[in-house]
Formats: structure tokens, C-alpha cells, sequence
């Protein structure tokens, strides 16, 4: 089973977090390729749950969802990219989390679940 995208999202934005710290310490070299196949692998689940939700889903939360991967996909960059500033890499975790966000907003309005969203937390 194909997990939702936001949780795809997670994952790929968190190997990436984990990739860009372990070319910075040894001996981070080992893990670059385990965490880059899982960078791809969850990048490939984002994409198929997309494809579901333009069968399934309201227009919005098609792009909501399109922007929540933009901006992981920004992360995703900036975090395989050599020289980054980290103000800037911060940057890209807040907007993606307010991507996340809305994304959830528009989703549960979208197939009509009552009520406020919960948030996901300050953390980035």
C-alpha cells in the first residue's frame, strides 16, 4: 500500500535532512546511497499518491498537494546541493511546513471532514 502524501513527503524530506548531515561528519559516506534510494523511492510514493488524488480529489487539494511537493522538492535541493547556508535550507523546512499545512486544511475540506486541522507542530 501506498502510504498518504504528506507521509511520503516526511520521509523524503527527512532523508534528505539525514544525507546532507552525514556528508558533513564521517563516516557519513556509507549512508549517502542507502538514503539517496530512499530520497528516490519516497519521491516515487509522493508522485503515485498525487496521480490517485487527480482521480479522486477535489481541484484544490490537487494543488495543495502539487505545492506541498514543490516544496519538498526545494528542500529536498537545497539539502543535496554542497554549499548551502543554513538560514536558507530553515527557510525552505518552514515553507514546506506550511505547505504541509495547507495541504491538510484543503484535504479535509476537500472530502468534508468538519472542524479545525490540528497542526502539525512548530518543529521543522
Amino acid at each position: 500500500m501506498t502510504p498518504p502524501v504528506w507521509s511520503s513527503g516526511f520521509s523524503r524530506t527527512a532523508a534528505a535532512r539525514r544525507l546532507r548531515a552525514a556528508r558533513a561528519a564521517p563516516p557519513g559516506d556509507a549512508l549517502i546511497e542507502p538514503l539517496t534510494e530512499q530520497i528516490a523511492k519516497a519521491h516515487q510514493e509522493q508522485l503515485d499518491c498525487i496521480t490517485r488524488l487527480r482521480l479522486l480529489a477535489p481541484a484544490e487539494v490537487i494543488a495543495a498537494a502539487v505545492a506541498m511537493h514543490e516544496a519538498e522538492h526545494r528542500v529536498v535541493d537545497l539539502c543535496l546541493a554542497t554549499a548551502v547556508l543554513d538560514d536558507e535550507l530553515m527557510d525552505a523546512l518552514a515553507a514546506c511546513h506550511r505547505q504541509r499545512q495547507d495541504f491538510l486544511v484543503v484535504a479535509r475540506a476537500g472530502v468534508g471532514v468538519p472542524g479545525a486541522v490540528a497542526g502539525i507542530g512548530d518543529h521543522v
